[in-house]
């Protein structure tokens, strides 16, 4: 079930990213890889007895490259410590909470991790950055965890690729309304202006 659900929120990424962004030249990264994401969301390699999804690498050391050339430094990087422990306690806690039987832990995830992305970070590419990079060392420090308790651990599973793709889907979303809408107000402006002339 979790894989159809990855499978249809990458692919309205996709969509959004290949029929909304202006710029050819990222039209053609960001689209390649999403494509990227899906062809190899269901690879695996086994280190130590944990199975290691292999989207987890790619997404780790991008978010890293882009985390590396923000222009702010301190910021970010206490943002992406903070998310990282907060994400890997959430999975904890969902892993011992009966109450995930009737929400969805994605949805709480998202909402508050947007909130403080929104706040805390100006730029769509650096809370993207951000949120790569936390969710993997958050995944990676929850798969370790249960791994000491003796527990079989898959990392980078289906639940964290929807919940990276939906966090980033959210936050491309908000940024091409925010476009749009400037545009808009901008047209109308401009109307305004020929209308008193």
């Amino acid at each position: 079930m979790e894989n159809w659900v990855f499978y249809w929120l990458a692919w309205l990424l996709w969509i959004i990213v290949y029929f909304f962004e202006k710029d050819h030249v990222k039209r053609f990264y960001y689209s390649s890889g999403v494509l990227m994401l899906i062809i190899i969301s269901n690879m695996y390699f086994i280190s130590l007895g944990i199975m290691i999804y292999w989207p987890l690498l790619p997404n780790l050391l991008l978010g890293m490259f882009l985390l590396s050339r923000t222009k702010q430094k301190l910021v970010p990087m206490c943002l992406t410590i903070s998310l990282s422990f907060g994400y890997s306690g959430l999975q904890i806690w969902e892993k011992l909470n009966p109450l995930w039987l009737f929400i969805s832990s994605s949805i709480l995830v998202v909402a508050v991790s947007s909130l403080l992305l929104f706040i805390f970070i100006d730029e769509l590419k650096d809370r993207i950055a951000v949120w790569m990079v936390s969710t993997s060392f958050g995944q990676l420090l929850f798969g370790l965890v249960r791994k000491s308790y003796g527990f079989q651990e898959t990392i980078g599973d289906y639940t964290y690729l929807i919940d990276l793709v939906l966090m980033i889907l959210l936050l491309t979303t908000v940024y091409k309304i925010r476009q749009f809408s400037e545009k808009v107000e901008q047209a109308l402006r401009n109307a305004r202006v020929k209308l008193k002339v």
